[in-house]
């Protein structure tokens, strides 16, 4: 598909929303290629928009997992949250 990414968070959050036990599967196996993407993608995009946009997806995603943030902007919620 065109927009796999958005195909993959769109099931992903419906899965959440029903409680549903392979969200967690999901969720982890999207943590662990998201990243990696997002860090090509930085090499490419000239506006910042899509950098900017995955890197909303991997602090989403490091949220959904509770496991140590993948990078700095993901540190930087999560302490906004603890304050």
């Amino acid at each position: 598909p065109a927009d796999h990414l958005a195909i993959e968070l769109a099931l992903t959050a419906h899965l959440t929303a029903a409680d549903h036990p392979d969200r967690l599967r999901l969720v982890a196996r999207l943590a662990a290629w998201v990243p990696r993407f997002r860090d090509a993608l930085r090499a490419c995009d000239e506006t910042g928009f899509w950098s900017a946009a995955a890197d909303l997806a991997v602090a989403v995603l490091d949220r959904a997992t509770e496991t140590e943030p993948t990078h700095q902007g993901a540190n930087d919620l999560r302490r906004g949250r603890e304050k």
